[in-house]
Parts: C-alpha cells; structure tokens; sequence
C-alpha cells in the first residue's frame, strides 16, 4: 500500500476512536440530538443553499 493509503488507514482509524469515545460518553437522548443535528447540517447542505 501507498504511503498516502496508509496515512489515510491511519487517519480512519484516530477518528473512528474519537467517534466512538465521543458516542460513549453520551446519553441516548444526546445522541438522538446529536444525529438529527447532522441530517438538519447535511440537508442544509445539499438542498439550502443558492445554486449560484
């Protein structure tokens, strides 16, 4: 594998441990607030914002 894949690999992986470090120290109400949060900001995104 590349140097570049690895790094990548590498970066994956620290996040994916933040995520899940993240995740655990939330309630599951927080965390239902947390994903509809992230849908609203990917919504906002991809349909709000001016075509030109």
């Amino acid at each position: 594998m590349s140097s570049f894949g690895e790094r990548a690999r590498g970066w994956s992986r620290m996040a994916d441990g933040w995520l899940l470090r993240l995740r655990d120290q939330l309630t599951p109400g927080q965390r239902w607030t947390a994903a509809l949060a992230v849908g609203l900001a990917i919504a906002v995104l991809l349909w709000g914002l001016p075509a030109r």
